[in-house]
Formats: structure tokens, C-alpha cells, sequence
């Protein structure tokens, strides 16, 4: 067993104490009552440990990418995990009791490179509920983010560049590039790139700046570069 096998068996562990009755599993999560039952410190630790083991999970794909099963696997669990966490937040009844915010946000950021790289396995399933598209499915996630950020400066600018790469991926560049106007009112590179690069792994809201420049040009408004 290697350390992160080791370490998604004491995540479980931890997960398991949330559970009103059977054990904590990957593919199932937690139902409406365990999650309304959640304080807001219970709240908190719940959903850093799920998105911690999604992060594990998804590392686990990232090395076993083309392996057969052991991948497919990786890879499902870390988005169900990951949506997972961010699905209790957003429904526990504790969350108003929040002032801090912070557990989920990276979350929304993991489930981006999920979406990205095209291997959230369970995504019919998730459109099949909710009745929507792949591009309503990730605004959605998006504006969540950028709504849950609202008071955080540096998180908010990684919400902001979040939707504008999601509206480039879905070709809509004038709205991409509305969206990097208005990260750049907020972010200041001086103040917040490192800490991005710190929380989230890359700073995507440099990178975002610098993508728009091809944006604006496809746009044929070069003159704005200027």
C-alpha cells in the first residue's frame, strides 16, 4: 500500500465518523439527513477531508492515466468526491453559520481540472438530474464559486478567471474577456499572484490575462492592447 493508499484509508477513517450509521463509501457520499446534522466546525472538517481525498484521487489518476480500470477509477472517484464535498457545503444547513468559506473553494478549482481534462465519468448522470449541459453544468459551478468568494479577494480572482476559461472553452470570447475586465478591477499581481500559486497550484488569473490577448485579437479589438 503506498502513502496516498495510506492516507485515503485514514481520510475514510475520518469520514466515517460523519456517518449516522454505515460506513463512509467513495461511490455514495453522505445522504440529506447526515448532512443536515452537520455544525459548522463538523462542516468545515467534513469537507476539507473530502476534497483532500479528491486531490489524492485525482493525483492517483494522474499517474495511472491509460492503465485500465486502476484509472477509470482514480479518476471517477476524485470528481465524486470532489462534487461531493462541494455538493454538502452548499446544502448543510450550517454553512450560514460560516464566516469563512475557504474549505470549499478548492473544490471548485480541482473540479475545473476535472472538466477540463474531460474525465468527469459522471457527468451524464449529473445532467440527467439536473437537466443541464455541459456549459450550464460548469457556469453553474463557476458562478457558485465566484459567489462564495464574494469578500475574498484572491480566491474571487480565481473565481472570476474560473468562468472566464470556462466561457473560452464554450467559445464565448466576448464573455471571457467582460470577465477578465472585471478580474483585473480586483486582482493585483503584486498582492495576489503568489498566494494563487500558493492555494491553487498555478496562478490562473496571469494566465487568463495573458490568454485574453488572443481573445481580443480573434475579436479583431487589437486596439484595446494598445
Amino acid at each position: 500500500m503506498g502513502q496516498r493508499d495510506k492516507a485515503l484509508e485514514i481520510d475514510k477513517c475520518i469520514l466515517n465518523l460523519f456517518k449516522a450509521e454505515d460506513d463512509y463509501d467513495w461511490e455514495t457520499g453522505f445522504n440529506t439527513a447526515e448532512i443536515n446534522s452537520l455544525g459548522p466546525k463538523d462542516l468545515q472538517v467534513l469537507v476539507s477531508v473530502m476534497i483532500n481525498s479528491a486531490k489524492r484521487w485525482w493525483r492517483i489518476f494522474q499517474l495511472t492515466v491509460g492503465k485500465g480500470e486502476e484509472g477509470r477509477r482514480a479518476g471517477s472517484l476524485a470528481a465524486k468526491t470532489c462534487m461531493g464535498g462541494i455538493r454538502v457545503f452548499k446544502e448543510a444547513p450550517a454553512k450560514k453559520l460560516l464566516k469563512d468559506r475557504s474549505a470549499v473553494f478548492p473544490g471548485y478549482s480541482l473540479m475545473m481540472a476535472v472538466l477540463k481534462g474531460g474525465l468527469y465519468h459522471d457527468r451524464d448522470e449529473f445532467e440527467s438530474e439536473l437537466g443541464e449541459s455541459p456549459e450550464q453544468f460548469e457556469t453553474e459551478l463557476a458562478c457558485n464559486f465566484i459567489a462564495e468568494t464574494e469578500f475574498q479577494q484572491y480566491h474571487h480572482c480565481r473565481a472570476l478567471a474560473m468562468k472566464a476559461d470556462i466561457m473560452r472553452r464554450h467559445g464565448r470570447y466576448e464573455q471571457a474577456v467582460a470577465l477578465t475586465e472585471e478580474m483585473k478591477s480586483v486582482y493585483k499581481p503584486h498582492l495576489h499572484s503568489k498566494v494563487i500559486l500558493d492555494e491553487y497550484v498555478s496562478d490562473h488569473c496571469g494566465n487568463m490575462l495573458a490568454a485574453s490577448i488572443t481573445w481580443l485579437c480573434y475579436l479583431d479589438r487589437k486596439e484595446v492592447l494598445w
